[in-house]
């Protein structure tokens, strides 16, 4: 049997989505940016948070950039944009949000309070969806759409993430979306296995800026070092 269930800890309004059977559990804070603060599994007949996080709200306020953005939700750009410009539909543009040295980085959304909009819990999983409705507020940015973050958590250990835009402007409009997320996984990274599909990886300059450069890379297919 899968639960949601609402904690108040640390400042923080969590929503706890939880498999009974086997104590694995998500906890989720829509107020500050829809982040997955935790995932618990059992490990060795004791709880393991595989999420680093903040530890508290007031933590998450003041740090959320010195921290480097901890499981942020990344949109509508990732990573960062030269000297937060852009050029679109003939028009030139600006970002006015937050910069690292003279570039901007990792959107607008990251510290955006996310509305709950759906949630469900049965035999199979627990569900929950949330979202935020930008509405052009950065003048660098002014165009319109809907975040849609659905987590879902079910059987052996898994947590699927989903998200959905929605573009709620007249035309088109520039976008991309990312999560940042970061992991403490108890061991050296270097004793750790790694695993996930790509195609191809993007390259970046000195200043973490895309040269638009795309080559083939597919070296974490199957479990590696």
């Amino acid at each position: 049997m899968f639960t949601i269930n609402k904690k108040t800890e640390n400042g923080f309004d969590k929503f706890i989505l939880k498999d009974e059977s086997s104590g694995t559990f998500a906890a989720i804070i829509p107020s500050c940016g829809a982040i997955l603060h935790a995932f618990i599994v059992i490990k060795d007949g004791k709880q393991f948070n595989v999420i680093d996080s903040y530890e508290s709200a007031e933590d998450f306020k003041n740090n959320i950039t010195k921290k480097g953005f901890l499981g942020c939700k990344l949109s509508p750009f990732v990573c960062r944009i030269n000297k937060g410009e852009y050029h679109f539909a003939e028009t030139d543009y600006k970002i006015k949000k937050y910069y690292d040295r003279n570039n901007a980085l990792h959107g607008e959304l990251y510290d955006q309070q996310f509305t709950i909009t759906d949630e469900s819990a049965g035999e199979q999983s627990a569900t929950i969806s949330m979202k935020y409705e930008y509405r052009g507020t950065d003048a660098g940015y002014p165009f319109n759409y809907d975040c849609i973050i659905i987590y879902q958590l079910v059987k052996d250990n898994k947590l699927n993430v989903q998200t959905e835009i929605i573009n709620k402007d007249e035309g088109l409009i520039p976008i991309q979306d990312g999560w940042h997320p970061y992991f403490t996984l108890d061991d050296k990274i270097d004793d750790l296995q790694l695993e996930f599909k790509s195609n191809e990886i993007l390259e970046f300059n000195d200043d973490l800026i895309t040269t638009v450069k795309l080559t083939t890379y597919e070296e974490f297919g199957s479990l590696k070092k």
